[in-house]
């Protein structure tokens, strides 16, 4: 009993400990004072919370005291007729009114009344990243128009729905935006000064104004603005907004014309020049410019990132007309986003650390080197001309903007869209009587580009052309062979050529970018197979990523991200591998065979009706493929001509029991019974483990014999996982949320076990890994694959032991160039060459950069990825 007593005590003891621990579900108490701009207190205001019944009412000396109130987050609503509330919190950069109740008994939070017609922008707009005055209404906002957006879809792009029918991507909305002026102005560098109208009458699907609204309204008018604050989060092509930041915006608006003696107000002569976006902490202003504010340039003081800090300085000219000189742009233009740097790239006349010089775009480096800052420095801009059409000249990396008068300036209007970016709207439409005045000239954006001058011939070819003209056939002809081929400028082509040395090994990586129906309309196979004799010096494997099906599918749309493919049994790819083969030998190249194994049907990811899967295609006057296990598809060669049986005669046929299997079942490292060393149970084989289980491309392995040598080796194609599921870099989360990086991380250690599987019977063993990683050589991912993750290195990448830091981009996204296609290779494969290759980098690697500085809109890219190769030492 008296064990039986203690312990009682103990657990009673416990409880309390806990109750005092976890947070009350009630009982707390939200209290304040609300008083008006000259400190007088304001009584009768109700105080609530939203989504909740609560409520009380301030008192005669502006206190109130809501209690008790519950558990949780909660925003605070405080209303009163013809009457707005400001929360009063100087440290917050999201909406001050929300307040959690949980961590204190008693939470505070003050309001500073106003009159809702006494409002200016900047009040409404605030200094953090959402108004203080979400969901209230205002009346009589003063502003000049700085531009006209109408709801329209884009030129190109529109989404199929499953009816058949189709829909437009919207690319922007019915509105306009405004800027305050004078003393409409607060000074406050925190406070934006403009902000956008949104005038569309939501009965209608297209683009039509509220009839309370003029509807002759220009560039230049002062205006009058009444109606309601909301917090607008765009939504992106594919329907997602998640993680998205949010653009301020009045909706349901009243806009009158302000009048001076029954005579429209127009500000032409004082129309907003523009705030100067620069990396000078104190630049020399150019003339009619007043104001500036300062980007992020390299990390912060504790080599963090700084995304935060650039998403402060563009939330604080949210709305506002910007001003960008000697814009550089920094990676293609990708739809409708075009990434630059301000300056020319530099600070005090220094190029940014991350600058690629010869190719003017800026590279993603180790976090080592910037503190992983994903070159905060950018800027975005839609530069891409609302009637542009395929073939128009687009901004390329490396080119510089200008405006209608040829000055290298960038004017526009800067929003948060539905890419999650805050990019510039050029000007398009200003004032009538606004001309140049020989001090300030403040002129149309025009969409005009200087072409980088480094392209020599080229540059004055594009040149030539009006942002409004398509590139001629001949003029497209004489760009790709200047990128690919045969007669390639130097900077895109291995130094290698394409004859055998016998001593050497060749591997290469090239992701083709859902290849499929060959023979189509732009000749895909002849660019790949160019790029693949003459841009890669013809390596020996070549590891194939984004192989896709014989033949197209019928595909679904739900919505642009919720696609699906009706099956039609078909998912070999002989055909495809046949025109590239086919092509390499009508360009000058050697006999290639192939070996892959085909998914199952839409069971592993990617382009819906595509069935992408990584292959090797491989010379086979150098290299001799080991064949093991079950048997799979490949094309019979007679002397130096490629022909394909029957397809009734193919070894594997679909549907069947033998497709099945192949797709299914995981090879396995054995020990060869007659000479001991390393082999595979199946090859081509596929690594099938938990973190390939699902929509993702299976890794695929393959057996080798180097014929001049007659050693063995092994390569191994890898697609890794997506990174759909991170948040954006300009979003809510900062720093950002890069929740994909753990299962590819995951594909890595799996990866891995094989290579070392194969080490542990041969510690000198030959192994290649390469492929598309969807990744950073420097991610947990990569280091998990290279074995870095354990302190026991298994694989080495070339670029990264090689390569300058600025040439180590295959891939270009949100304005950075960067590395997420790689090649690694174990120990007796790297070491031979290591000494000459740290001498001269080009020794090991190359990285063809044909197409990630182009742009993808006007087909002047191949692919969306680089190219990238190998060279080991694998004899005497």
């Amino acid at each position: 009993m008296k064990i039986t007593r203690v312990t009682t005590l103990v657990f009673a003891a416990l409880l309390i400990i806990l109750a005092s621990c976890a947070p009350l579900r009630s009982g707390y108490v939200l209290e304040g004072t609300v008083l008006d701009a000259a400190g007088s207190p304001v009584a009768g205001v109700s105080i609530s919370l939203e989504g909740d019944a609560m409520s009380t009412t301030s008192a005669a000396d502006g206190t109130y005291s809501l209690s008790p109130a519950p558990y949780g987050t909660w925003r605070v609503v405080a209303t009163k007729p013809g009457m707005v509330f400001v929360p009063r919190r100087s440290d917050a950069t999201r909406d001050g009114a929300v307040v959690f109740l949980g961590e204190s008994r008693s939470v505070e939070l003050d309001f500073v009344a106003a009159d809702a017609g006494s409002l200016t922008i900047p009040m409404i707009q605030g200094t953090g990243f959402t108004s203080p005055l979400t969901g209230q209404e205002v009346r009589n906002v003063i502003g000049v128009v700085t531009q006209l957006t109408r709801k329209a879809p884009h030129v190109i792009y529109e989404t199929l729905l499953s009816d058949g029918t189709t829909t437009p991507q919207w690319v922007s909305e019915d509105g306009f935006f405004m800027e305050a002026f004078d003393s409409y102005k607060d000074g406050n560098p925190l406070t934006s000064d403009g902000i956008f109208v949104y005038t569309h009458n939501d009965a209608y699907v297209e683009s039509k104004w509220l009839d309370s609204v003029p509807s002759d309204l220009e560039v230049g008018d002062v205006v009058s603005v009444s109606g309601v604050v909301r917090e607008h989060r765009p939504v992106d092509r594919f329907g997602n907004s998640e993680g998205y930041l949010t653009f301020t915006r009045i909706e349901g608006p009243t806009v009158l014309r302000v009048s001076e003696a029954g005579v429209p107000v127009t500000r032409t002569d004082d129309f907003p020049a523009g705030v100067l976006l620069t990396y000078e902490e104190a630049p020399a202003l150019p003339a009619g410019v007043a104001e500036w504010r300062t980007l992020p340039w390299g990390p912060d003081a504790a080599g963090k990132l700084s995304l935060l800090d650039a998403s402060l300085v563009l939330e604080s000219v949210e709305g506002m007309v910007v001003r960008v000189n000697d814009p550089l742009v920094s990676t293609s233009t990708y739809y409708n986003v075009t990434g630059i740097l301000a300056d020319s790239g530099q600070k005090g006349g220094i190029d940014n650390p991350s600058l690629n010089a010869a190719w003017k775009g800026v590279v993603l480096q180790d976090p080592s080197v910037n503190g992983m800052d994903f070159n905060a420095e950018l800027l975005f801009c839609d530069y891409q001309k609302p009637n542009w059409a395929t073939f128009n000249p687009i901004p390329q990396t490396g080119d510089r903007l200008q405006d209608s008068s040829n000055a290298y300036v960038l004017r526009g209007v800067m929003e948060y869209t539905a890419d999650a970016l805050y990019m510039i709207k050029p000007l398009q439409n200003l004032p009538a009587g606004l001309t140049a005045d020989g001090v300030s000239a403040i002129v149309d954006q025009g969409w005009n580009f200087e072409v980088n001058p480094d392209y020599g011939s080229i540059a004055t070819l594009l040149d030539a052309y009006t942002s409004s003209q398509k590139i001629s056939t001949a003029d497209r002809g004489t760009i790709r062979n200047w990128r690919i081929g045969a007669s390639a400028d130097a900077r895109f082509k291995a130094p290698w050529g394409i004859t055998p040395d016998p001593a050497w090994l060749k591997v290469g990586a090239f992701n083709i970018e859902n290849f499929e129906e060959q023979g189509g309309t732009y000749g895909t196979e002849v660019d790949i197979a160019d790029i693949i004799v003459h841009n890669m010096s013809a390596p020996d494997v070549l590891i194939v990523v984004e192989m896709g099906d014989d033949y197209g599918s019928t595909i679904v749309y739900v919505n642009q991200d919720n696609s699906y493919a009706i099956p039609d049994g078909i998912v070999t790819s002989v055909l495809n591998f046949r025109s590239i083969i086919d092509a390499i030998k009508s360009v000058g190249g050697p006999q290639y065979d192939f070996r892959c194994i085909d998914p199952e049907e839409n069971r592993d990811g990617g382009e819906p009706g595509t069935n992408i899967r990584v292959g090797f295609l491989f010379r086979t006057d150098t290299v001799e493929f080991v064949d093991a296990g079950l048997p799979t598809n490949h094309l019979l060669t007679t002397g130096t001509s490629t022909t394909v049986s029957p397809e009734t005669e193919w070894a594997v046929g679909f549907p069947s029991a033998l497709a099945t299997a192949l797709a299914t079942t995981a090879t396995s490292v054995v020990r060869d019974p007659v000479d001991g060393k390393p082999a595979l149970s199946q090859s081509p084989g596929r690594i099938i483990g938990a973190p390939f289980a699902g929509a993702t491309r299976k890794p695929l392995v393959g057996e080798f014999i180097h014929k001049a040598t007659g050693e063995k080796f092994f390569v191994i194609a890898a697609h890794l996982g997506s990174k759909r599921g991170d948040t954006p870099l300009y979003g809510e989360q900062q720093p950002p949320v890069f929740g994909s990086d753990a299962r590819r991380a995951e594909q890595g250690k799996e990866i891995a076990k094989l290579v070392s599987q194969i080490l542990d019977i041969a510690p000198g063993a030959k192994i290649v890994v390469g492929g598309d990683m969807n990744d950073f050589p420097w991610a947990d991912s990569m280091k998990a694959l290279s074995g870095q993750d354990t302190g026991a290195r298994i694989l080495w990448s070339p670029s990264e032991e090689y390569m300058p830091r600025n040439e180590q981009f295959s891939y270009a996204f949100r304005g950075n160039l960067q590395q997420i296609d790689n090649i690694y290779a174990s120990y007796g494969l790297i070491m031979p060459n290591d000494a000459a290759a740290r001498a001269d980098w080009t020794e090991a690697v190359f990285i063809s950069h044909i197409d990630s500085p182009f742009s993808k809109n006007n087909h002047i890219q191949s692919s969306d990825h680089d190219a990238i190769v190998g060279r080991f030492k694998i004899g005497d």
